[in-house]
Parts: structure tokens; sequence; C-alpha cells
């Protein structure tokens, strides 16, 4: 970016969307309808993302290494907020916890323009929508603009190049153009 390199590696908790189960069969429901299976799925994703992070801090690694794990695990952590965020607003209509989220990492007043939209949904496909993409990318945006500077934390790259000396590892880097 602007002739920089940068470098900004995270872990995400599994989306409430996403189905994780086998057999496949246990995914047989429509994704973007926050009905009783749709919820199910997402509980058990919030508890699989709560496992990750678990096994992250469990995980024996190098000390050189440790400012890599409490950045991953912040980003895990953060990801599994705005998804029981999500999930809390889904379930039972309860928009506090978005709200809280959203205004702690953008400039906003009680009620923005997306609260308020999210506040009036009636349409379960609807909310489901609005929650999962655009507050979702608002928080993103806001959190990339840097407008808390608890989320502009940057990826620990010294750390990261110390333990590849340190270690005598020789990494190649491969860049996928996403889609």
């Amino acid at each position: 970016m602007n002739g920089k390199e940068i470098v900004d590696k995270v872990f995400m908790a599994p989306g409430l969307e996403l189905c994780l189960e086998e057999p496949a069969m246990h995914c047989s429901r429509d994704e973007d309808v926050p009905d009783a299976a749709f919820l199910q799925n997402a509980a058990r994703n919030l508890q699989k993302g709560a496992d990750q992070i678990e096994e992250l801090r469990k995980e024996r690694l190098p000390s050189e290494l440790e400012p890599v794990r409490a950045y991953l695990a912040e980003s895990l952590r953060r990801s599994l907020r705005m998804e029981s965020a999500r999930y809390e607003y889904l379930k039972s209509g309860n928009l506090e916890p978005m709200r809280q989220l959203l205004c702690t990492v953008c400039t906003c007043a009680n009620e923005t323009n997306l609260l308020q939209l999210l506040g009036t949904a009636t349409d379960p496909r609807q909310k489901l929508a609005i929650a999962r993409f655009k507050w979702h990318n608002e928080v993103l945006r806001c959190e990339r603009e840097g407008h808390d500077p608890a989320y502009s934390t940057r990826y620990p790259v010294p750390a990261w190049e110390r333990f590849i000396v340190d270690y005598g590892i020789t990494e190649h880097r491969r860049f996928h153009h996403v889609e």
C-alpha cells in the first residue's frame, strides 16, 4: 500500500452462517434465514470460536512468538465478540451488544442510521443481511480507520522476523489474489 508492504494476519472465529458439521446433511438449511436450525448451528460455531481461543492460549510456543500469539488471540477474541453480538441480536432482537461494539470502534451517537435500520428491521432475512454485511463491514471499516487506539495494533512483524532468524527458518511468501 503506497509502496509499503502491509502484513495483516488475523484469526477469526467461525461465522454464524458457516456450517462445520459432518455429515453435510446437518447443514441442509437456508443460511439466509436465522431460524431455530440456524441458531443451533450458530451456537455451535460460537463454542468452536471459544474453543479456538483456549487452544491458542494452551499452545506451547517459543517465547519469541508471544507477541504474535497475543495479537492473534486478540483478533480471535474480537471476531468472537462480533459474532456473539450478532447472535444475540438474531436470537433475541437485543441490539445493545451490537450497538456497544459499533460505538466502541466508531464515533457514533446513540443512534446512527445503521443502528436505526437494525432496530426497525422486522423481516428475519433482512435482519441477518444487515447484521452480516452492513454492520460487520462498518465495524471493520472503523477498526481500520483507527478510531479507537485499542484496535489499531499491527501484526508484530519484528517478533516474527526474530523468530524466523533465531530458528533458521526460510520464509517464502506467496500472495493470492482474492476475487
